[in-house]
């Protein structure tokens, strides 16, 4: 691979109850490593994530658990957000409309277990 950044597509962020974005730690660890930016995601996902990052620093997390963020090779991203409850949608649009980002499509999940299943039964 001649440029090993930057070439992902779909990416899917953790959230945990202070507002932190990043990833758990290897071996099933719940313990979260906070990033500010994904080099192997578009900047695209950066600036979204970050957008994230200060809502919650202002605002709380409102419950979500995971920020799934999948960019297409023309710059159309998708933005999925997962939550514990049906009440956040409002909140999902107010966080990203007027970016600026070419986000052509935004969906809520609705998980309200408390585990590791990324994806609830409820779009």
């Amino acid at each position: 691979m001649d440029n090993p950044y930057r070439y992902r597509n779909k990416a899917d962020f953790k959230v945990d109850k202070n507002g932190n974005i990043g990833y758990f730690k290897r071996g099933g660890s719940n313990d979260l490593i906070p990033i500010d930016r994904c080099i192997i995601q578009r900047e695209s996902t950066d600036e979204i994530i970050n957008d994230f990052k200060k809502y919650f620093k202002e605002n709380g997390n409102e419950g979500i658990k995971d920020i799934i963020v999948r960019t297409t090779k023309s710059g159309e991203t998708m933005v999925i957000v997962v939550t514990q409850t049906e009440g956040t949608g409002l909140f999902v649009w107010n966080q990203i409309k007027g970016t600026g980002l070419n986000i052509v499509s935004v969906y809520q999940n609705i998980n309200p277990k408390n585990n590791s299943t990324v994806l609830g039964y409820k779009i």
